[in-house]
């Protein structure tokens, strides 16, 4: 029976398949940016596993120009730049790519339960901090990944949203 690292290992190799198809299938820069980035993060996620397993996960290393997503606001900020875009520029995307967008986002949800149900659960310390750090990494990518979508739903919302929070660093 797998344990909690076989399933984290096989939830990240899933991840990372899922965005860099999702990049490859997106019509709009902006939406295969925000995979490029968020495929690299789960690559990261790996590799932490790994440390922390002590075991054999596929080699890879990280796609150049994918940095960490920690937070939403540098998050968004990277994403925008990786595409060549501005926070000012009008995007239009698929239909395809929002429906990437709503699996990825119910994608990070069970990860994000999956650890801090095991976070919650072990006694190991070592285990517990990197399920609770891989929760609130996967917490982060919903929160980037629904910030984007109001984006490209609702610009008008989403800008009035980002001069109250993201201009002021709130």
């Amino acid at each position: 029976m797998p344990d909690a690292y076989d399933v984290a290992i096989q939830t990240e190799l899933d991840g990372r398949k899922m965005y860099l198809d999702a990049a490859r299938r997106a019509g709009d820069r902006l939406a295969r940016s925000m995979f490029e980035a968020l495929a690299g993060d789960e690559l990261r996620h790996l590799q932490l596993i790994k440390k922390a397993s002590k075991r054999d996960v596929p080699a890879e290393d990280a796609a150049p120009g994918t940095p960490e997503i920690r937070d939403l606001k540098r998050g968004i900020q990277t994403v925008f730049s990786l595409a060549g875009c501005k926070l000012s520029d009008r995007v239009v995307v698929s239909a395809t790519d929002t429906e990437a967008i709503r699996i990825a986002m119910e994608f990070e949800t069970r990860g994000h339960r999956f650890y801090q149900e095991h976070a919650r659960k072990t006694m190991d310390k070592d285990q517990k901090r990197l399920f609770q750090e891989l929760a609130l990494w996967e917490s982060e990518h919903l929160s980037l990944l629904q910030n984007l979508m109001l984006y490209f739903e609702d610009a008008e919302s989403w800008y009035a949203w980002q001069e109250q929070h993201l201009s002021d660093g709130g």
